[in-house]
């Protein structure tokens, strides 16, 4: 079994075999905020702090029969199945952090959870659709001034990729930088890593507020990238792209400065971290031609 999934039952476990889910995710978040290398990362969503990757976790766990989902009209609960005591088998400090977690916060209902979550750490809390709900004036104008300092205005074209990046990480990237359009420039839209096919990722974005835009048509097909061994083979492969594909592109082109006009902060992503290795810094140069200069441009 994953590690990863050991904390998972663990702290079902601490809390009686039976958690909310939104209380489950609250406890799980403040866990991961004691870890040097966190778990699971998180986003801001309709409840607060969320994890996409440890929600898919709890399913792939229900369908081994190790926990069991229940669905009530108030609530909606994670059961723990087996009678395995997981803490046990975690590392020290892990260990010790969950005991912690336990003993700090086993008092607390749900309510009481999210309000914790939700004043500490005040980010987490800012697409929150409950906030007016649980916080009174003063405190929620700590969610107010989070939401002014993700609120940027100027008009920037920002390149994204996502390799080594969990699907949260990736998605604060583009909260925190207030981006608008998700614009994304692969032939195929799949992945292995979890989150980044198509029906994953536009499913995020339509939770996060972020429109999604599929342009295949700017993409490089997978068979000729098969064998890039160094830089040259890199560069030989974006000349052929731009003499190819981009130079009859100038449609797709002018879709991407319309969606920029349009909503004035917008990301072109693709897989590789490094924009100069990836055929995104291609568009990105063809685009600078079409633009305006000073319109900024930078890597996430």
């Amino acid at each position: 079994m994953y590690y990863r999934r050991k904390i998972i039952l663990s702290i079902l476990g601490e809390f009686g075999g039976r958690l909310s889910k939104t209380s489950f995710q609250k406890l799980l978040f403040l866990h991961s905020r004691s870890q040097k290398v966190r778990t699971y990362d998180f986003v801001p969503y309709s409840y607060g702090c969320f994890s996409f990757t440890a929600n898919q976790d709890l399913l792939t766990l229900k369908k081994y029969g190790i926990v069991e989902e229940l669905n009530q009209q108030s609530n909606q609960f994670w059961i723990k199945k087996d009678d395995i005591e997981y803490t046990a088998s975690l590392l020290h400090d892990d260990y010790a952090s969950i005991k912690t977690l336990t003993k700090d916060f086993n008092h607390y209902n749900q309510e009481e959870l999210i309000k914790y979550t939700y004043l500490r750490y005040p980010y987490f809390a800012i697409n929150s659709k409950i906030a007016k709900n649980i916080l009174d004036k003063r405190e929620l104008e700590k969610i107010e001034n989070q939401k002014r300092a993700v609120n940027k205005e100027q008009p920037t074209i920002f390149t994204i990729g996502y390799e080594g990046k969990s699907l949260e990480y990736f998605f604060n990237q583009l909260i925190i930088n207030a981006v608008k359009v998700l614009i994304d420039v692969r032939k195929n839209a799949l992945s292995k890593k979890y989150g980044f096919s198509k029906s994953q990722i536009t499913h995020v974005c339509n939770s996060l507020n972020i429109d999604y835009i599929h342009i295949p048509e700017l993409g490089i097909s997978s068979n000729k990238r098969k064998d890039l061994k160094d830089s040259n083979d890199y560069m030989t492969l974006f000349t052929e792209y731009e003499d190819e594909t981009l130079l009859y592109s100038e449609k797709h082109l002018q879709s991407i400065i319309q969606c920029f006009r349009k909503n004035e902060r917008i990301a072109l992503m693709c897989f590789e971290m490094n924009a100069n290795m990836c055929h995104r810094g291609r568009v990105i140069n063809f685009l600078q031609k079409l633009l305006p200069e000073g319109v900024p441009f930078r890597n996430l």
